[in-house]
């Protein structure tokens, strides 16, 4: 970390004292109402530490930057095009989330892997690979995916999952994407039921409630007509 901070040109006195605050820290649990002494974390700092988020973020620039100019080099297979004379693509980033374009090529996955573990053993970042996964297009062969899984010890799925409350899908969208908003609706409605509200208050609950429910996730997609 201090080494890639001298390379982005950071101040000397700046990167001494970050290194003061990160190898100085120290910690004392109270048992009992009683201290049972200090000790130095062997992990660097935690999570919630302000400092955390800035370096996290000059850490993840570092891995952009390599996978950057991995998608430079020819034949390559890091990154994709959004359009043919577009530049490549190799990852996009939100917060400690990270997509990862790669071909499904042996040479590409291998290049990939060894440049996440290059990064890995260089940061002391590690990869979460419980909450990783592995999405192929649909020209992608049933060895190809086999193979791709068995090199990132990754399983694959069919669909991202959720990112801030919204279904994340390939393609156009289906009625099964948003089912979760009628299960919430039906949800409210058989709590209300159990109440005895007038007329008013049911048509006060809906307008307040229910109608606001699906704000949030119709204001992330565009409509499709």
């Amino acid at each position: 970390m201090l080494n890639c901070l001298r390379q982005m040109g950071f101040d000397d006195n700046w990167i001494k004292w970050i290194s003061e605050c990160i190898s100085t820290v120290s910690y004392s649990i109270v048992i009992n109402g009683e201290s049972c002494g200090f000790f130095k974390p062997s992990r660097g700092l935690r999570q919630g530490d302000p400092l955390s988020s800035y370096l996290f973020l000059l850490c993840m620039d570092i891995l952009a930057r390599r996978l950057y100019d991995l998608s430079l080099a020819t034949k390559s297979g890091i990154g994709i095009k959004i359009a043919p004379a577009a530049m490549r693509i190799p990852c996009l980033f939100f917060a400690d989330d990270s997509l990862i374009f790669c071909k499904t090529s042996l040479e590409a996955c291998r290049q990939l892997k060894n440049t996440l573990d290059l990064f890995c053993a260089q940061s002391g970042q590690l990869i979460n690979f419980h909450k990783s996964s592995l999405i192929f297009s649909k020209n992608n062969r049933s060895v190809d995916k086999q193979t791709v899984a068995g090199i990132f010890n990754i399983p694959h799925s069919a669909a991202l999952g959720k990112y801030l409350g919204c279904s994340i899908f390939k393609g156009r969208p289906h009625a099964d994407h948003f089912q979760n908003l009628i299960t919430k609706a039906m949800s409210k409605l058989d709590n209300w039921k159990a109440k005895c509200f007038s007329k008013t208050g049911r048509a006060v609950l809906i307008q307040s409630n229910l109608e606001g429910l699906p704000s949030h996730t119709m204001q992330c997609f565009r409509e499709i007509r």
